[in-house]
C-alpha cells in the first residue's frame, strides 16, 4: 500500500508502472499506453491477444502484477509465457 498526496495508490497499480509523477503538480497520474496486451508461448508463438492486463489476468488466472512485470521487462516469463504490451 502506497499514498501519494493523500490518495493511496494500490500495490498492484504501483508495480505495473502504469503511473508517472505529474511534475507540475507532483502528484501521480494513471496512464495506460497499451493499446493491446499479447500473449505468446515459450517458444514465442502467438497464442491470444488482449484488450488489457486486466483482460489478460482475468482469462488465464494470471495475476496483473505478474503480466505486467513482464511487459515492462523486469521478468522474462510469468506463468508459463511471453507477455508484449504493443503501445498506441
Amino acid at each position: 500500500m502506497a499514498i501519494y498526496n493523500d490518495r493511496y495508490i494500490p500495490d498492484w497499480l504501483r508495480l505495473t508502472g502504469l503511473y508517472e509523477e505529474d511534475s507540475i503538480f507532483k502528484s501521480k497520474v494513471i496512464v495506460n499506453s497499451y493499446v493491446e496486451i499479447r500473449q505468446y508461448t515459450l517458444d514465442n508463438q502467438l497464442i491470444a491477444v488482449f484488450k488489457s492486463v486486466g483482460d489478460a489476468s482475468r482469462c488465464t488466472g494470471i495475476r496483473r502484477n505478474q503480466i505486467s512485470t513482464v511487459i515492462n521487462g523486469h521478468k522474462e516469463q510469468t506463468g508459463g509465457y511471453k507477455w508484449e504490451g504493443i503501445r498506441g
